[in-house]
């Protein structure tokens, strides 16, 4: 079965069907060929990943051997009360080094050894956070990950 874009423009009851009965038909043995710009929504589908940029592919292959090539770092991402953002990242700047993703939400990147360390932080210092969540790369990272390595210049050494 090839599809190509089978949710675009569809409502979120709609597309969950789509992916249902993808996942179904696949479970039955059929090969499925998935086009789609929704990598975060097709992480939950595929077994293995083609990415293609302006026609040529950069790679092929599972996704958690995809995921491997993308920093192994951890994203945390903190959900604020409104206006304590900057507050939250002083506290918590033993971390790491904080990015503003909006008014309330900031986020950084923490090694997998540190992560039960970087929760105890969050939970002991009764900071004015909403919510959090702690995540690996997903299909999104590795996407621009292995578009950004085609971007670089090829290194050359001098002899």
């Amino acid at each position: 079965m090839i599809l190509d874009e089978p949710t675009n423009e569809l409502d979120p009851k709609k597309r969950r069907l789509v992916w249902d009965l993808i996942q179904e038909r696949n479970r039955q043995g059929v090969t499925v060929i998935l086009v789609t710009h929704n990598v975060l929504e097709a992480e939950q589908v595929v077994d293995r990943v083609a990415v293609v940029n302006h026609g040529k592919l950069l790679a092929i292959d599972h996704v958690s051997v995809l995921k491997q090539r993308v920093d192994q770092r951890m994203k945390l991402e903190i959900t604020t009360s409104l206006g304590e953002s900057d507050y939250v990242c002083r506290s918590l700047s033993a971390l790491g080094q904080w990015t503003k993703m909006g008014e309330n939400r900031i986020r950084t990147l923490i090694e997998k050894q540190n992560a039960s360390y970087a929760i105890d932080c969050l939970t002991e210092q009764h900071l004015p956070i909403e919510e959090y969540s702690l995540v690996p790369p997903n299909l999104e990272d590795v996407y621009f990950h292995i578009d950004d390595e085609q971007d670089k210049p090829a290194k050359t050494e001098v002899v």
